[in-house]
C-alpha cells in the first residue's frame, strides 16, 4: 500500500486507538505500522504457533483500513458494522484511491478467526456490543400479516370467439366448467373443433386416453347441462356405458357384500333342468351332515357318534350359539359356525367369504382376488371394471346363456346321455375320505351299441320331445361337428350291427385327440367347434405345420383340393364372435369356461376327468418329442413336472 494511503487510513481512526490495537490484537510485530505492508509477512496469532494467518500481498490485493473502519466515534461501532460492510464490498467494485482501476474485494473470514483466541485482554477492555432491541408486538403483527398474504392468481382471460365449442345444429353448447350456461372451450390449435359432448369423435377420443376426464368434466357441470350430455352419451356409446358413467358421477353409496353378491350371482344359470325333488332332498341332507362334521370335530367333540337327527342338530346348535355368538353363515351351504372373536380372524374369513372372488360387470366372469394388507380392514367391492378383468382385456371370448341355443337348454341328464353317440369310461368310481373322487385311470371311449334314434324312443314323454328338437338342431347346425361324429357312429352300426362287441366299438386311447369330440360328448356346453378344448389343441402352429406336411406326403394333388376346399368352407361357418384360439392353452380355455356365468362346466366330472387327461396327454406326449428329437432320457425332461416321481 503506498505511504499516502496507509497514512491517510490510520489518521482516520480515533486518537490512542490504533497503537493499542494493533499492539493488542497482533502482538509486538505490529507497532511499528510500516510492518503492516510488507509482502507475504507471516503473523502470529497469539501464543499458539499453529494458528498462523498470511496475509495477501500487495500485488494480488490492496487492503484499505480507512474503508473498514471509518467509523468516527470508537472503535466498538465500527466493529459492530462490520460484517454488513464487508457484505456491501463484496457485492461491489471498490476502486482504490490510487489509481482507476477496480478491484474485487475478498471473502473475509469470520471476526472471531480474525480476533485469534489470545486476545482475552482486548476483549475485557472493550466495551460489550449493544445488543439489539427486541420487535415490539405491532412489527411482529406486520410481519406475519405480510407473510399470510398471499398472491391471487389472476383470473383467466374468457375465450375468444374460436375459441368456443360452436355446438350440435339447434343445439348451442353449454357445457362449460368455468362459466356455467356457456359454450366450452376447445383448443383449435390442438385441432379441436367441438367439446367432447357435442361431438361423437371428440368422445371416443375422450374415452381412449388411460384416464379420460368425462367423469371430471360431467361432475363441475349443472344438472341441465349434465343431463344433457348424459343423453349424447347413451345416443352415442349405448346406454350400458351411460349407465356406467352416472354410477360414476352421482357417487352411488355402495350395498353391502351380501346384497351386491346376491345381485351378481343372478347372472350365473345353470344350462341343466333344475334338480328334482329327491336329489335336492339328498343335497340338502349331504349339507347337514358336513356341517354336522365341522361342528362336532373343532366346538361338540363331545357329541360325536350320536345320531344326527333333526333334534340333535337343533340341540347342538342351540349349545354352539350359548357358547360361542350367533351362526355367521351367508348361504345356504356354508359350514354353520360362528363368527371369529378376534377382528383379523373376523376380517380374514369375510374376505374367503366375499373378498376372494369378483365378478366383471361386463362379461360376468368370476376372477380371483388375492389377500392384500387393507383387507383386513374392509371387505372388497363384489364388482370389477372391464378395466381389471382379464378376459376382457385380452377380448376372449366367454360363454354367456344368451349364446347358447334354445334347443340345448335345460336338458336333462337322460336327455345328455341318449344324445350321445360315445359311450364314457372314467375307470371305478372311487372317492377319498374326504370326499372326492380318485383318478384310477385314463378316460377311454367307445361306440354307443345302438343308434341316438333308438336310445331316444326309450325316454319318457317329456324328455323324449326335448332330446329330438336338440337332435334336430345339432344335426343342421354348421357350428357343431355333432354331425360328424353322428354320420361316423351309424357308418360303424351299419357294418357291425347293433350291440356289437366291447372290443370292436372300443376307441384306441389316441381318440382323445379328436377334434370337436367335445360337441358329441356335451353338445349343450360345447354348441361350438372353437369352444372345444381339443380344437384349441390341434390350433397350435406347431401341430398346423405337421398337419400340412403329412398332407403333402400322402395325399395327391386332387385330394389336397377336395381337402382345401372342405377347410374354406369349414372357415365359412358363421363364427357367432367366437373365435378360435391360436395359441393351444387347453387349461387356460377351460378355466375361463369354468369361471363363465354359465354353470355347468365345473360340474360335470367327466369333463373334468377328461380335460385332465387331455392336458396330461399332450404335455407327456410334447416331450416325448423332444426326448426322441433330442436323444435325451424322458426323465430328465418330466423332471420339471410337478405331478412326475423326479419333480
Amino acid at each position: 500500500m503506498p505511504e499516502a494511503s496507509r497514512e491517510q487510513a490510520l489518521r482516520r481512526m480515533p486518537e490512542g486507538t490504533h497503537e493499542e490495537y494493533f499492539a493488542a490484537e497482533f502482538g509486538a510485530q505490529l507497532k511499528d505500522p510500516d510492518a503492516f505492508a510488507a509482502e507475504g509477512s507471516v503473523l502470529s496469532m497469539d501464543s499458539d504457533e499453529d494458528e498462523q494467518m498470511a496475509l495477501p500481498s500487495e500485488a494480488e490485493i490492496e487492503f484499505d483500513a480507512g474503508e473498514l473502519y471509518h467509523s468516527s466515534g470508537h472503535l466498538e461501532q465500527g466493529i459492530d458494522e462490520r460484517d454488513n460492510d464487508l457484505n456491501d464490498l463484496n457485492a461491489m467494485e471498490h476502486e482504490s484511491e490510487a489509481g482507476d482501476h477496480k478491484i474485487p474485494m475478498f471473502e473475509p473470514e469470520p471476526f472471531e478467526d480474525w480476533m485469534g483466541a489470545g486476545s482475552e485482554g482486548a476483549r475485557e477492555e472493550l466495551a460489550p456490543l449493544p445488543k439489539k432491541r427486541p420487535a415490539s408486538a405491532k412489527q411482529c403483527a406486520e410481519s406475519k400479516a405480510s407473510a399470510s398474504k398471499v398472491k391471487k392468481k389472476p383470473a383467466a382471460r374468457k375465450p375468444w370467439p374460436n375459441e368456443q365449442c360452436p355446438g350440435m345444429p339447434a343445439k348451442p353448447c353449454t357445457f362449460s366448467t368455468s362459466h356455467l350456461g356457456t359454450p366450452a372451450k376447445i383448443h383449435p390449435e390442438r385441432g379441436e373443433k367441438h367439446c367432447m359432448f357435442c361431438s361423437k369423435e371428440a368422445l371416443e377420443k375422450a374415452f381412449s386416453f388411460d384416464r379420460p376426464k368425462v367423469v371430471p368434466t360431467l361432475k363441475k357441470l349443472s344438472e341441465e347441462a349434465r343431463r344433457k350430455a348424459f343423453s349424447n352419451i347413451e345416443s352415442w356409446q349405448g346406454q350400458e356405458k351411460a349407465q356406467e358413467i352416472k354410477s360414476k358421477v352421482s357417487k352411488v353409496k355402495a350395498k353391502p357384500p351380501k346384497e351386491e353378491w346376491k345381485q351378481l350371482l343372478e347372472a350365473r344359470k345353470p344350462l341343466k333342468a333344475p334338480m328334482e325333488e329327491e336329489e335336492q332332498i339328498k343335497y340338502e341332507q349331504a349339507v347337514r351332515k358336513d356341517r354336522q362334521r365341522a361342528r362336532r370335530k373343532v366346538l361338540c367333540p363331545e357329541h360325536k357318534g350320536k345320531h344326527g337327527s333333526l333334534a340333535q342338530e337343533e340341540k347342538e346348535v342351540a349349545e354352539v350359539r350359548a357358547r360361542c355368538g350367533e351362526i355367521a353363515d351367508l348361504a345356504t351351504n356354508d359350514c354353520g359356525m360362528p363368527a371369529p372373536q378376534n377382528e383379523t380372524a373376523r376380517m380374514l374369513e369375510a374376505w374367503c367369504k366375499q373378498g376372494s372372488w369378483a365378478m366383471c360387470t361386463t362379461c360376468h366372469s368370476l376372477q380371483p382376488q388375492n389377500l392384500e394388507p387393507m383387507d383386513l380392514k374392509r371387505v372388497k367391492a363384489a364388482s370389477m371394471t372391464p378395466k381389471k378383468c382379464t378376459a376382457c382385456r385380452h377380448e376372449e371370448y366367454v360363454p354367456a346363456l344368451e349364446d347358447v341355443p334354445p334347443a340345448l337348454r335345460n336338458l336333462t341328464p337322460e336327455v345328455l346321455q341318449a344324445l350321445r353317440p360315445l359311450d364314457v369310461n372314467t375307470g371305478p368310481a372311487v372317492r377319498a375320505d374326504y370326499g372326492y373322487r380318485v383318478h384310477m385311470s385314463m378316460i377311454s371311449f367307445a361306440w354307443a351299441p345302438r343308434s341316438v334314434e333308438s336310445k331316444i324312443k326309450k325316454l319318457p314323454k317329456a324328455d323324449r320331445r326335448l332330446a329330438r328338437a336338440a337332435l334336430n338342431h345339432l344335426l343342421s347346425c354348421r357350428d357343431s361337428d355333432y354331425l360328424a361324429f353322428y354320420d361316423k357312429h351309424m357308418e360303424f352300426l351299419h357294418r357291425y350291427g347293433k350291440d356289437a362287441e366291447e372290443k370292436l366299438r372300443k376307441r384306441p386311447l389316441r381318440y382323445i385327440e379328436q377334434e370337436g369330440l367335445e360337441c358329441a360328448l356335451w353338445p349343450h356346453l360345447y354348441w361350438h367347434r372353437n369352444l372345444c378344448e381339443t380344437v384349441a389343441r390341434a390350433s397350435h402352429e406347431s401341430r398346423r405345420a405337421k398337419k400340412r406336411k403329412a398332407k403333402r406326403q400322402t395325399v395327391d394333388s386332387e385330394e389336397e383340393d377336395d381337402e382345401a376346399s372342405d377347410e374354406a368352407s369349414n372357415e365359412s361357418r358363421p363364427s357367432a364372435d367366437i373365435q378360435q384360439s391360436k395359441m393351444g392353452r387347453i387349461k387356460r380355455g377351460f378355466i375361463r369356461k369354468v369361471l363363465s356365468p354359465v354353470i355347468g362346466y365345473g360340474t360335470d366330472y367327466e369333463l373334468l376327468h377328461f380335460v385332465y387327461d387331455l392336458s396330461m396327454w399332450t404335455t407327456v406326449g410334447a416331450k416325448k418329442n423332444i426326448a426322441r428329437q433330442f436323444e435325451v432320457p424322458l426323465r430328465v425332461i418330466l423332471a420339471g413336472c410337478p405331478w412326475a416321481p423326479q419333480y
